[in-house]
């Protein structure tokens, strides 16, 4: 929502409420937000001498339910928001924030994060010797079905060396059958993805689409290859980025924008 949508809203609510103290604050604070985001869009130059930012946030400040703290945490988003004004929407950080990832143990913490915000039934990293292939697995509950998600990370491109090691701990997903115990109840679909912040090389991908095609029409098994851009995808569409900037600082990630 933007700062016009809150205001616009706010005022539709309080015209048939009851009016606080302090809702002709709250309103001074949302219409000069409005203001600036729009003069930062329409003339940003000018709009650095209106200081009209700094007033909104002490108009909030002004409202004792709200601490200094959060008054500070408030700026700090308005800020980073009227730099998007200012420079369009950035989202190639994501992709160089991705890129950088490159450790397999990195990308798999990371990518649970993902996944746990999805608030799952189920959601773990398996390691060592017994993981047969599934580097992650979730279980989560879409239209009244349990369906279990195994996934198999890398870091990088795919190139053919790559491929072949992988082929082999994919194959060791259908082979291996996979407890339930943590699962609460039993499962109506399974699903295999393989996940991986690059892409398929030129020279494998001919030898990828072969195998994941034999997989889905002679055997019936729900196989996907999520590459970089798709992961992009997933986390500006289920708006997950305050979740991967959280997960990229547990690492110790910095984000370049």
């Amino acid at each position: 929502m933007t700062a016009e949508d809150a205001r616009r809203e706010f005022l539709s609510e309080t015209r048939f409420g009851t009016e606080n103290t302090y809702d002709p604050v709250l309103l001074q604070f949302l219409k000069l937000s409005s203001e600036s985001f729009a003069g930062f869009r329409d003339d940003p130059g000018k709009e650095l001498t209106t200081g009209k930012l700094r007033l909104a946030l002490d108009a909030l400040s002004q409202i004792p339910l709200i601490d200094t703290e959060a008054t500070n945490a408030v700026g700090v988003e308005l800020g980073e928001r009227a730099l998007n004004e200012v420079l369009g929407q950035n989202k190639t950080w994501l992709y160089r924030a991705l890129e950088s990832i490159t450790q397999e143990t990195t990308l798999q913490k990371i990518t649970l994060r993902l996944l746990q915000a999805q608030l799952p039934l189920y959601a773990q990293i398996l390691q060592g010797p017994l993981e047969y292939g599934r580097d992650i697995v979730v279980v989560l509950e879409e239209g009244g079905n349990r369906i279990l998600r195994m996934y198999q990370l890398k870091c990088g491109d795919i190139s053919t060396t790559v491929w072949r090691t992988v082929k082999s701990q994919m194959e060791e997903m259908f082979q291996v059958p996979l407890s339930e115990f943590q699962f609460t109840g039993s499962v109506q679909a399974r699903q295999r993805f393989l996940l991986a912040n690059g892409h398929a090389g030129q020279y494998v991908e001919p030898a990828m689409d072969g195998w994941f095609k034999e997989q889905k029409e002679d055997h019936q098994r729900d196989l996907k290859f999520i590459h970089l851009d798709a992961i992009v995808t997933w986390i500006l569409e289920y708006r997950l980025i305050n979740e991967f900037k959280a997960a990229l600082a547990e690492q110790g990630i910095k984000i370049v924008y």
